[in-house]
């Protein structure tokens, strides 16, 4: 699933015409950070991976199984919903 999700932002990434660069630019991470990541060398904290989404113009969402759900589930496909958030900071406060 990881490696899923990495093909996936980096796809993103290249859709978007961003550098590496660019990404870790905006997300104040280091280009280290996001090369290594897509290579597979690194798993970011989630904060950090948010972050470079959110640099992408895009969000981490997680949605709830439904309640028929009694056992462990493995997401197989990803869905992307590109979202501009104009005031991150506050959707933060508004979650904890």
């Amino acid at each position: 699933m990881y490696k899923d999700l990495i093909a996936l932002f980096k796809k993103v990434r290249k859709s978007e015409k961003m550098t590496q660069q660019q990404v870790a630019d905006l997300c104040k991470a280091s280009m280290f950070t996001v090369s290594k990541m897509e290579c597979g060398k690194g798993i970011p904290r989630i904060d950090t991976f948010c972050d470079m989404c959110n640099a992408m113009g895009y969000m981490v969402v997680i949605c709830p199984l439904p309640d028929d759900s009694k056992q462990k589930v493995f997401v197989k496909e990803v869905v992307v919903i590109k979202e501009k958030l104009v005031d991150y900071d506050h959707f933060n406060e508004t979650i904890d």
